[in-house]
Formats: C-alpha cells, sequence, structure tokens
C-alpha cells in the first residue's frame, strides 16, 4: 500500500480550493511527501516566497520540468 510519504500533490488539482501556502500547509497536515507547483502558483507569490514557503516545510525540488517542479521532503534546502 502506498504511504502518503510517498505521494506528491499536484497543485493543478486543487487550484480552486487553495493557493501555494494553503497547498504546502495541507502536504504537511496529512503527511503527504511532495508537492508539485504549477507555474502559477510560483508567479501568485514569487520564486523567492515560495522557496521560503517550501523550505519552512522541508521540501526540495527533484524535478523542475517547465511547467511544474515537484518538491520533496528533505533535510536539504534547495527549490532548484
Amino acid at each position: 500500500m502506498i504511504k502518503a510519504e510517498q505521494m506528491s500533490l499536484n497543485t493543478a488539482t486543487v487550484k480552486e480550493q487553495c493557493n501555494l501556502r494553503q497547498a504546502i500547509d495541507l502536504c504537511a497536515r496529512f503527511g503527504i511527501g511532495g508537492i508539485a507547483p504549477w507555474r502559477e502558483n510560483l508567479k501568485e507569490c514569487g520564486l523567492d516566497e515560495a522557496n521560503r514557503m517550501i523550505q519552512d516545510r522541508d521540501y526540495e525540488s527533484v524535478v523542475y520540468a517547465g511547467a511544474e517542479c515537484s518538491l520533496w521532503k528533505t533535510n536539504s534546502h534547495r527549490i532548484f
């Protein structure tokens, strides 16, 4: 069975319900191990603020593919 920490939330699936900060908080609340914010999310708050919010929750970028980047929980602090 897949555990929550093995999953990643694609923010396009919750774009009508919450912003990037709220999506990051949801991931932390439910133990979801990663988040894939779409560039629209990054444009909303700016890359620096997105990076800060993501670092606050100990997520790290492992993929950047133009439209999205997947961020996984680690002990390091990098977004790209």
